[in-house]
């Protein structure tokens, strides 16, 4: 992943964590472990700072993964609800299939 993608998926991540908050005990789960991931990809942005390398490896664990999935999921669900939330849908959709392509 490169460091443009890398923060292209922070910025992205971290507007959908204000944007939808959670309702449910499900979804507070969801976004706490989806929280956390944001906060490795900020750390991993900050380090990158210091770096000269071309890409960055994002390993997610399986939980995550299917944490990143599964609210992924509800996110497009609820932006397709909207109607206005055509590129952000479209990043979305692209995150579930490579989690899905990956993880699957």
């Amino acid at each position: 992943m490169t460091q443009r993608r890398l923060e292209a998926l922070h910025i992205l991540l971290t507007a959908a964590l204000k944007t939808f908050l959670p309702a449910d005990i499900p979804e507070k789960l969801l976004y706490e472990l989806v929280d956390k991931l944001n906060d490795r990809i900020r750390a991993k942005m900050k380090k990158s700072l210091y770096d000269n390398r071309q890409g960055y490896s994002l390993k997610l664990n399986s939980v995550e993964a299917k944490a990143l999935y599964c609210w992924y999921r509800h996110i497009e669900l609820s932006m397709k609800e909207a109607g206005h939330y055509t590129y952000e849908m479209i990043v979305a959709n692209d995150i579930i299939h490579l989690i899905d392509k990956e993880y699957a």
